[in-house]
């Protein structure tokens, strides 16, 4: 998760803004309380919409309370307490997961001194992460080594690698499930079926994120060599609209079949106003090059 899934705050009302905060602050607090500090800065709201979502599955209500912290000591910002507090725990347990495994991939490329500060950084939280799930940790490195290989043969099929990021977040979505009830007693609030639908929302947001930071990255990657599927795809950067809009819909549709008990609106927001804001801004800027290119003419 790298940042893109966000809501849109100008068609959120003023509680629901709070509450969508304070999801965000209630992981970043979790983190710090269980990891340390420094592993704080890996967090993004991909990691409180993963929170947001998989506690909307309960009807308990949030509580939201004024708190500060480390990173804003003077002024009280919101933060979810309570009965999602299982849930924060859990998003900031796959926030780092694929934290550490993104750095480890940088150590590959052209970002290696980064990735190598990075896993030095998570390599304590990913030895405790290993033993609590040790499927979503197998299942990722899987996907990044089949995803290696497809690199390493310059693969132009966008679905092919985006199929490896959805197996992650698939994971992502769903190892809360190798805990037993007394080891992770939020999982029990999800049924077999909500858990079915929640493997779809991940491998539907795995594959939109991947296409989106393919689109997103293309004219640095070209520049720097670095690979990128859109570089080898047969259909160059043809139909990528209804691609990445594709998969929002799959995603949309998965959502609207959970037995979804609070923060519907707030959900919603995320999917249909912020993340489809997000892709329309990002390809309008994979436009930009060919719009030039035909004012120039």
């Amino acid at each position: 998760m790298v940042g893109y899934v966000t809501a849109f705050k100008d068609q959120l009302a003023p509680e629901e803004w709070d509450v969508y905060r304070g999801y965000y602050c209630g992981v970043c607090r979790s983190i710090g309380r269980r990891y340390g500090q420094l592993p704080r800065i890996t967090l993004s709201y991909d990691a409180a919409f993963l929170a947001l979502l998989l506690s909307s599955l309960a009807e308990e209500e949030d509580r939201i309370v004024m708190r500060h912290c480390i990173v804003h000591p003077v002024r009280k910002n919101p933060s979810a307490e309570g009965p999602c507090g299982p849930w924060l725990d859990y998003a900031g347990d796959m926030m780092l997961l694929m934290a550490y495994y993104s750095f480890l991939d940088d150590r590959k490329d052209e970002h290696r001194l980064r990735g190598a500060a990075g896993t030095a950084l998570l390599k304590k939280a990913h030895s405790e992460l290993l033993a609590k799930y040790p499927g979503a940790c197998r299942e990722t490195e899987e996907a990044l080594a089949e995803l290696g290989r497809l690199e390493a043969e310059n693969a132009g099929s966008l679905d092919r690698t985006a199929e490896t990021f959805g197996r992650i977040l698939k994971a992502a979505f769903t190892a809360f499930s190798e805990s037993s009830g007394e080891e992770f007693p939020a999982g029990k609030n999800v049924s077999k079926k909500d858990l079915r639908i929640l493997a779809e929302c991940g491998d539907a947001l795995g594959r939109w994120i991947y296409m989106m930071d393919a689109c997103d990255d293309f004219d640095k990657d070209a520049e720097s060599g670095v690979y990128n599927p859109l570089r080898y795809r047969r259909e160059g950067k043809d139909g990528l609209s209804d691609t990445l809009y594709a998969e929002l819909g799959r995603l949309s549709a998965a959502v609207d079949l959970l037995d979804i008990a609070k923060n519907k609106g707030i959900i919603d927001n995320v999917i249909l106003l912020g993340m489809r804001g997000r892709t329309e801004m990002v390809l309008a800027k994979l436009r930009e090059p060919e719009a030039s290119g035909e004012d120039g003419e």
